[in-house]
C-alpha cells in the first residue's frame, strides 16, 4: 500500500531500534498516514496534522450556483470546515474554475446539465451526473455533505445532507 511505501527504506548501518532517526521515520508515516490521500505539506491539512488529528473530507454541492455567489461563500465554508476540522471538497458544474483556483481549495466538476444537453440531447445528463457524483462520493469517502445548490435543481447533489462522522 502507498502509505507503507512513504517512510523509504530502512537507513544502512543497521540503526539500533529507538534510534533518533527511527522514531522520526516514525513520526513522519504516522503523519502522512493521517494526511493520506493529501501531502503533509499541504496547506489544507497543516491545522489537523498540528491538532494530532487524521484528514477526513466534506462535500459540499455548489451545483447550480453562480461563480460570484460561490466566490463570496467560499471564506466563510472553509473557516466552518476548518473549524470541525475537515478538508472541503467542492463540488461544481461551473465551467470556470478560477473561483476555487484563486481561492486554492479542492473541487471536483461535473457537467452542467443545459450545457451538456446541448452538446449531446440523447444523453441523459441528469443520469450521468448523479453517476459522476457517485463516484466523486466514492473517490473522497467524505465524513458528510450538504448541497447549497439552488432547491429548484432536484438533481443537485441527490441524497445529500449525510453526516457520517
Amino acid at each position: 500500500m502507498i502509505r507503507d511505501w512513504i517512510g523509504g527504506a530502512p537507513e544502512p548501518g543497521g540503526q539500533e531500534a529507538g534510534s533518533a532517526s527511527q522514531r522520526n521515520a516514525a513520526v513522519q508515516r504516522d503523519r502522512a498516514g493521517r494526511a493520506y490521500p493529501l501531502n503533509t505539506d499541504s496547506p489544507h491539512v497543516a491545522a489537523i496534522l498540528a491538532a494530532g488529528g487524521r484528514v477526513r473530507f466534506y462535500l459540499i454541492g455548489l451545483l447550480g450556483m453562480e461563480a460570484n455567489k460561490i466566490r463570496a461563500l467560499l471564506p466563510v465554508l472553509t473557516a466552518e470546515m476548518a473549524a470541525r476540522q475537515v478538508v472541503p471538497v467542492f463540488v461544481t458544474d461551473l465551467l470556470d474554475y478560477r473561483v476555487f483556483r484563486d481561492a486554492r481549495v479542492i473541487f471536483e466538476a461535473v457537467p452542467p446539465l443545459a450545457d451538456s444537453a446541448t452538446l449531446m440531447p440523447g444523453l441523459n445528463w441528469a443520469a450521468r451526473r448523479r453517476e459522476i457524483v457517485a463516484l466523486v462520493r466514492e473517490k473522497w469517502q467524505p465524513a458528510g455533505e450538504i448541497s447549497l445548490g439552488p432547491k429548484g435543481d432536484p438533481d443537485a447533489m441527490a441524497g445529500t445532507g449525510s453526516e457520517n462522522a
